[in-house]
Formats: structure tokens, sequence, C-alpha cells
């Protein structure tokens, strides 16, 4: 609401292998800020959403100790100007597989996010051109879907 923009990039001098950053609009230029330890770690951070006020940041991180897989969302809430360290959202969002691109819907009652957590798409037994072209139109695929839940489990990590 108040203009700023949330990405990730990989400016030298960050904490990993890609940082989250905040580009403030102050007097008709952007000044840019790394958002700092309680978001960013020494893997790396992507894919933020941040809330229309500005007070909770979704994001993917990767490699952290507590992360379920290849990559987990992580939450975190600005209270008094600080953003509080950022916390896996566990199994009910993570899975073992790889979890991204966090999104609310426009009114702020659905929480999407996209994952691999499906059948993997290779197989241990022998297909032809035909089959392997029909596993790959199924949804359950393993080339990563789209899920929801209720936003209201979001006030749960608060």
């Amino acid at each position: 609401e108040d203009g700023s923009i949330f990405y990730s990039a990989d400016y030298e001098g960050g904490k990993g292998n890609g940082d989250i950053y905040e580009a403030k609009l102050v007097d008709g230029s952007y000044e840019v800020e790394n958002l700092g330890d309680a978001i960013n770690s020494s893997t790396g951070e992507g894919d933020p959403y941040i809330s229309p006020d500005g007070k909770m940041l979704i994001f993917m991180s990767w490699g952290r100790p507590e992360d379920l897989g290849r990559g987990d969302l992580y939450i975190s809430f600005k209270e008094n100007g600080a953003w509080k360290p950022a916390v896996n959202m566990g199994e009910k969002i993570n899975s073992n597989k790889f979890e991204y691109c966090p999104m609310m819907s426009p009114d702020g009652k659905y929480f999407f996010w996209t994952s691999y957590r499906a059948s993997l798409l290779h197989s241990k037994t022998p297909r032809d051109y035909n089959a392997y072209i029909e596993r790959l139109e199924e949804t359950d695929n393993g080339l990563g879907n789209i899920y929801w839940i209720k936003s209201e489990v979001l006030e749960t990590f608060r």
C-alpha cells in the first residue's frame, strides 16, 4: 500500500545465494534495503509475497537446517517496525519436496503456493513415448501443482 517493492536478488555483499530486499519509495526515488537476519540466511531466499499492509511476508528458502525438503515456505510478521525471525511453515504447507511461489487471493481469503509434492515423473519401469506423454498430462505429474488453503491458517504462525 505504501509503494514499496519486495524482491529477491543476489547482490554482492548479501547474506546468501539470494536475499530478499525492500525498495522503499522516498522523495520520488527508491532506497533499497536488505531485510536482514530475521529473513535472510546464508543459504538463499526468493519468491517473496508481501501482504498489502506490508506486515506479513511469506517466501521460499532452501538449505536451512529445519527444511523439510529441497525448499520450504517461511513466514514472518512485522511488529513495531521490525521483522520477527522467519518461521518454517511446517507440514501444513511444506513437504519433503520443493515449495515455492506463495500468493494470496485478491480478497485475502485464500493462500496459494506451488509444490512438487506429487508422484515423481520418472519411473523405474520403461515407458514408450505415448505413455510418457500421458503421464505428463496428468495433474499428479511431479512437475509442480498449485495448492491452496483458507488464509486464516496463516494466523497460527503469528
